[in-house]
């Protein structure tokens, strides 16, 4: 499920969940590790250059860019709040 987030949050979200984990680090419930880094990310940022980890920046007008989201196919989409 694609995520919209703001700058502050994917920063924070990447610091976490981003760095690979030596084997067996974690235990096997905190796989959501992979579903977070597998996932398509939609950042809102005006200070931002750029972002990676599977992820776009979204700049203007964000109210269009949300609805052209909701009317792609996929399983839905998930806004921080």
């Amino acid at each position: 499920m694609p995520s919209f987030f703001g700058r502050v949050t994917y920063e924070m979200m990447e610091a976490a969940w981003r760095p690979p984990a030596p084997a067996g680090a974690r235990p096997d419930w905190m796989n959501i590790r992979r579903t977070i880094d597998t996932a398509k990310k939609y950042v809102v940022s005006s200070t931002l250059e750029r972002v990676d980890w599977n992820a776009e920046l979204v700049r203007g007008d964000l109210g269009k860019a949300v609805q052209q989201l909701k009317q792609e196919s996929g399983k839905g989409l998930l806004t921080e709040a």
